[in-house]
């Protein structure tokens, strides 16, 4: 390994400052138990490495150019199971994410905005994928880890693929990274605390093990920015970070991550007449808390709501929500209600003062199955019940398909108290089945209002009035496409676990005639409990694909669109809880 003697000038020491006091003052708990992949790579363009993690799908990144603070509203990949591999695989010198499913392969770029590209099938099947540029074209090549051996698909030779490769040593932690500066990428592998490597400036011939004295799961990128990348470990066990920068001679740097970020607790109660619910999601400003003891009142809450829901036929699907909840004892509109937290050790986490559930809000406008035209303004009416500090007045879609217009099949609106009339836009609407709701709260509503993720925690009662219609239009339905057909949806009915809704639609199995692919979109909706499931199930009914996410409380919609295969006789199924399902098609 290349080191580099002289000592590094004032840029490299302020960068490595930065560097560290952001992992120190800005980054969360982060167990590696819980992500698919962990990794860095230039996200912001400044040429310095930041930090990435994807779990499920989702981005998150500490970006080197926000002082290595959380960065929220990443790309979705709205895809997971199989492995990932992040590079620059574009050439634009911004980090891309690649995901390996068997030996189908599948890549956002950052030139193309991060929508899906693939599958591409690189015909072989591995544990690990990596990536990074063997041939100098500034494109990373795709690389599989196969047991002790690895195959490289060289984009300057039109992904040639070579391999098996055999580098000699064990291939326990592999990965690559440009580790001597030629612009021509290594192969390495962590083994224990010996770390061994092909070097590209040394003829790929196998040199260590080089003893570093680090632990835990290797990452190599180039965080200092000198053009020379930077090993780093981040630690299994006791959640530290530790760096060697190249601009540096190579001495540790140290971040211990624990403890970085307050807990935070969401919490909404639900009252109906005579009964009310609670809910609480608890994060540490990352991933969600499972082992913290929650209250409401006197009732203790359970994490996770999970429900199973059978159909006709008899395929069962569950579907759990990372929440904690409970029906509070003697609690109904009109109640004062508290919450309260303790995390595993005992501290208290939030103590909420008294909110009061507010009266029941009841919607005059529109009425359950009164007819609407698409195309204009819905008025929504309601009384005004005690104790409402303010109201969120929402119509949703839910068999919408995706007209590409984010405006269109859901609307929402935060109204502060006294209010009892908002206009829904005729401009949001689609023909079809449209719900209509009115949520009156109390406690901390203010949260509602805001442009961010909630940062502190937060206590909100509400009451629910809705109205379910049709609204009705004149327009022509679109053509079928030979080998693209909407999803016919054959069944859909309301499955109800305290306080919540699922609306379920079961596909027609008759339709799936031939081997295909089915593409399914939702929008998830901000400042709600948004959960949006996929199941899919063969003839003998083994379920052949999941697909499952949530939102608790983001206060942002956020869209999703998913693809999976489907065999002859498939039959889907979909659900979900105030989260707008935008429409599916079966394409062969």
């Amino acid at each position: 390994m290349k080191k580099n003697s002289a000592a590094p000038d004032s840029r490299v020491n302020f960068m490595s400052v930065l560097f560290l006091a952001g992992l120190l003052a800005g980054i969360p708990v982060l167990s590696p138990a819980n992500f698919i992949h962990f990794d860095g790579g230039d996200y912001d363009g400044d040429r310095l490495a930041d930090a990435i993690a994807i779990d499920n799908g989702d981005w998150y990144a500490w970006l080197s150019t926000a002082g290595y603070q959380l960065s929220t509203n990443m790309p979705d990949l709205a895809r997971a199971g199989g492995n990932y591999a992040l590079a620059d695989f574009d050439g634009d010198r911004l980090v891309d994410c690649a995901l390996a499913v068997q030996d189908q392969w599948y890549f956002w770029f950052s030139s193309s905005l991060y929508t899906n590209l693939g599958p591409f099938d690189l015909g072989v099947a591995g544990e690990q994928p990596l990536a990074a540029d063997f041939d100098g074209d500034a494109k990373a090549d795709p690389i599989m880890v196969t047991g002790n051996d690895f195959y490289a698909w060289l984009s300057g030779n039109d992904y040639l693929r070579i391999g098996p490769i055999t580098p000699g040593f064990a291939l326990e932690a592999p990965t690559c990274g440009d580790l001597d500066g030629d612009r021509l990428a290594d192969f390495a592998s962590m083994n224990g605390e010996g770390w061994h490597a092909l070097l590209s400036g040394a003829g790929y011939q196998a040199v260590g093990p080089i003893v570093l004295g680090l632990e835990g799961l290797p990452v190599i990128a180039d965080f200092d920015g000198d053009g020379i990348d930077d090993v780093a470990t981040y630690g299994m066990n006791d959640e530290d970070w530790s760096i060697l920068l190249s601009s540096a001679g190579y001495r540790e740097f140290f971040a211990h991550l624990g403890g970085c970020h307050a807990d935070t607790v969401a919490a909404m109660v639900i009252g109906e007449t005579n009964t009310a619910y609670a809910y609480a999601y608890i994060s540490d400003g990352f991933r969600e808390i499972t082992n913290a003891t929650v209250r409401a009142n006197d009732t203790l809450l359970t994490y996770g709501l999970g429900m199973i829901i059978t159909n006709v036929g008899g395929l069962v699907t569950n579907v759990n929500i990372p929440v904690y909840h409970g029906q509070i004892a003697g609690a109904a509109a009109g109640s004062t209600v508290k919450i309260s937290a303790t995390n595993s050790a005992g501290a208290t986490i939030y103590q909420s003062g008294g909110v009061v559930i507010p009266g029941q809000v009841v919607m005059t406008a529109p009425t359950n199955g009164q007819p609407l035209t698409a195309g204009q303004d819905v008025s929504v009416a309601w009384n005004e019940p005690a104790g409402a500090g303010a109201y969120v007045v929402s119509y949703l879609a839910p068999t919408a398909e995706d007209t590409g217009v984010e405006e269109q099949g859901g609307y929402y609106a935060y109204m502060a108290a006294p209010a009892s009339q908002a206009t829904i836009p005729g401009s949001a609407t689609l023909a079809g089945e449209a719900w209509f709701e009115v949520d009156a709260m109390a406690g901390d509503t203010e949260v509602l209002n805001g442009s961010a993720d909630f940062t502190n925690s937060f206590l909100i009662a509400a009451m629910a009035d809705e109205a379910v219609t049709t609204i009705f239009s004149s327009g022509q339905a679109l053509p079928i496409v030979n080998a693209s057909q909407g999803l016919s949806i054959i069944k859909e009915y309301n499955k109800s676990e305290q306080g919540l809704t699922f609306k379920v639609r079961e596909g027609n199995p008759g339709q799936i005639q031939q081997p295909g692919t089915i593409s399914i979109s939702f929008k998830l909706r901000r400042f709600k409990i948004s959960v949006a499931f996929i199941k899919a199930y063969n003839m003998n009914g083994q379920e052949i694909f999941s697909w499952e996410k949530k939102r608790i409380m983001k206060s942002h919609d956020k869209k999703y669109h998913v693809d999976f295969g489907v065999s002859p006789g498939t039959t889907v199924v979909i659900g979900t809880h105030d989260a707008n399902y935008r429409g599916g098609t079966y394409s062969y």
